[in-house]
């Protein structure tokens, strides 16, 4: 991978929705220009799998690379390559190492959903200093081939959320794994009530100090931690038509999911505002950013360039 890594300005055509919470449902748009591009020069067939990124860490993952890249900005606003981290087993007939990541703070959870004939498997990075080294390989038990065990990947602090969506005869099923120092305990398998019935329980996750969202089918299920259990707390419903639910964050006492702000009062869980076509966002403290498809007929912003290896970030 040396050599591979070089940075670059551009123009983005996406739309941003900027808000913060306490002004919701009321949400100024502005449109985001200037984002870094980040270029890869990937393994001919080889795209960018993944990405995440923390605070002046991102991960990025490449099919084809069995590695992940971590790239670590500057004082002076530049970013580069930090490390790579490698793919603990041999390579895999399949591009699957990275296929999910998430980080938080010094700690990065990479997924390859394709390990040992797609039973899967999640591997946690931990940083000391500069140095990342492998801290532990994580694996429910009970996994049978084709169960896509690591096709989705959340952590916060020392809980790691880790979907299964073809476990269970089908149905999906995520798992909370905890970490004690260096040591990650047996995981709690999570499992929605009811089942969805059109579509697999795990097509995404995320999770928070005390609360984790798992999407599956046309809905989406937040769970509150009790002590060391995990019971499920509130069923968010995607209307027919709607694009399928994929949590982006929790925080506290709100949740995106989709297009959806949640917000939990003291009555419980409720759709604080949907923002139209909107596809997926994050947040940080009291501000809310969804990212939503240009309009028809959007002129490009920039030059039409994306090819496979390029991350804007």
């Amino acid at each position: 991978m040396s050599g591979r890594s070089q940075l670059s300005l551009l123009l983005v055509p996406a739309t941003l929705l900027v808000s913060s919470i306490a002004k919701a449902p009321d949400f100024p748009t502005c449109q985001q220009r200037c984002v870094t591009k980040l270029d890869f020069n990937p393994d001919p067939g080889g795209a960018i799998l993944s990405a995440a990124i923390d605070g002046d860490t991102a991960v990025v993952s490449e099919s084809y690379a069995d590695g992940v890249n971590v790239w670590v900005r500057s004082a002076s606003g530049d970013w580069g390559v930090q490390a790579f981290l490698p793919s603990p087993e041999p390579p895999s007939a399949g591009p699957h190492f990275g296929v999910s990541l998430a980080i938080d703070g010094d700690t990065v959870i990479v997924g390859d959903d394709y390990h040992d004939n797609a039973k899967g498997a999640a591997y946690v990075f931990v940083r000391n200093g500069t140095a990342w080294t492998l801290q532990a390989t994580l694996i429910a038990a009970g996994l049978h081939d084709g169960d896509w065990f690591g096709g989705f990947v959340a952590i916060k602090g020392d809980d790691a959320l880790i979907a299964a969506n073809s476990n269970n005869g089908g149905h999906g099923a995520a798992y909370v794994f905890t970490r004690s120092g260096t040591a990650w305990s047996e995981p709690q398998k999570l499992v929605p009530s009811p089942y969805p019935a059109t579509a697999s329980f795990g097509s995404g996750v995320a999770i928070g100090s005390q609360r984790a969202v798992v999407a599956g089918g046309p809905d989406s299920y937040v769970f509150v931690r009790h002590g060391t259990h995990w019971n499920q707390e509130f069923r968010v419903h995607t209307p027919k038509g709607s694009p399928l639910p994929a949590p982006s964050a929790i925080q506290g006492r709100t949740a995106i999911v989709v297009n959806k702000i949640l917000y939990r009062s003291a009555h419980g869980w409720a759709v604080k505002a949907t923002i139209a076509n909107g596809a997926s966002g994050g947040m940080s403290g009291d501000t809310i950013v969804i990212g939503e498809p240009g309009p028809p007929g959007l002129p490009q912003l920039d030059p039409p360039d994306i090819v496979p290896g390029q991350l804007r970030l």
